[in-house]
């Protein structure tokens, strides 16, 4: 039924094949979008356009089997915690924020987090398994 999110694998050790390119450019934009979001140069709108390139871009590069179901879950938990959070607690306040209390971009990066962080412990294992090989 989850084969519908994604493909089949090209072999069957992924871990064998994890490249440093494959987390460092996600790794940048996710970078690049926070210090934008921090220095406030950029509205919600275009944070919002922001994340959705990176995660087209990021997903371009490089699909692996499941991230399409792995960025899913991220933005359906984030939209949880955020909105849920929200009307629970009122811990964070948005200005201008547009989805019931939070901009449109914060349930996206949750889930752009997934993807990263994903791939960050991957490549971090496989350059283990690597080096354990040599």
């Amino acid at each position: 039924m989850l084969r519908i999110f994604a493909t089949k694998p090209s072999c069957k050790n992924e871990f064998q094949i994890m490249t440093q390119k494959d987390f460092l450019a996600p790794a940048l934009l996710l970078t690049a979008f926070f210090i934008l979001q921090a220095m406030g140069l950029v509205g919600e709108r275009g944070l919002t356009i922001l994340v959705i390139l990176a995660i087209i871009v990021t997903l371009l590069l490089r699909y692996r089997h499941g991230e399409l179901l792995l960025l899913t879950i991220g933005i359906l938990a984030g939209g949880v915690i955020e909105i849920g959070l929200r009307f629970v607690g009122f811990q964070q306040v948005w200005n201008n924020a547009s989805l019931f209390g939070v901009p449109y971009w914060l349930p996206l990066i949750w889930g752009f987090g997934f993807v990263v962080i994903t791939r960050l412990g991957i490549y971090i294992t496989s350059a283990r398994y690597q080096t354990s090989l040599d």
